[in-house]
């Protein structure tokens, strides 16, 4: 199990992608946009180029990185999202279970997804965001 810290961003996120890589010395994942993701036919043009996904990696460490989409903007303050991604089925079930026990929102329902993977997330009952998520394993 590793827990990742996901920072959304207001359609700078490729902006401050760059800056933290440079600042950190950090390499560089592939960047997916809103564009190349399912339904992407559906999103304003103005969205399709903003990040869906990417991430820093430093060393064994991660951090994950997308810009919000406008109607779901992000707030300063609220753009932190503690990410666990989680070691089996069993384990990603029973966290979301638990967790998401009398959260204020849950903000997707955890189910497979088109990059492969379980997930799910949410904004616990004291107000903290979870997203969960397991790779299935090829």
């Amino acid at each position: 199990m590793k827990i990742v810290p996901y920072l959304y961003f207001n359609g700078n996120a490729r902006d401050a992608f760059n800056f933290y890589v440079s600042a950190l010395n950090a390499l560089p994942a592939p960047i997916l946009t809103y564009g190349e993701g399912p339904g992407s036919e559906n999103f304003p043009d103005n969205v399709k180029n903003l990040v869906m996904h990417t991430e820093l990696i430093l060393g064994d460490d991660l951090i994950y990185i997308s810009d919000a989409t406008p109607d779901n903007g992000a707030i300063a303050g609220d753009n932190v999202v503690l990410n666990i991604n989680c070691d089996s089925d069993e384990q990603i079930t029973a966290f979301f279970t638990n967790l998401s026990k009398d959260a204020k929102e849950i903000t997707a329902e955890l189910e497979d997804m088109f990059w492969g993977a379980k997930f799910g997330s949410f904004v616990d009952q004291f107000g903290i965001s979870w997203s969960l998520n397991f790779e299935h394993k090829s």
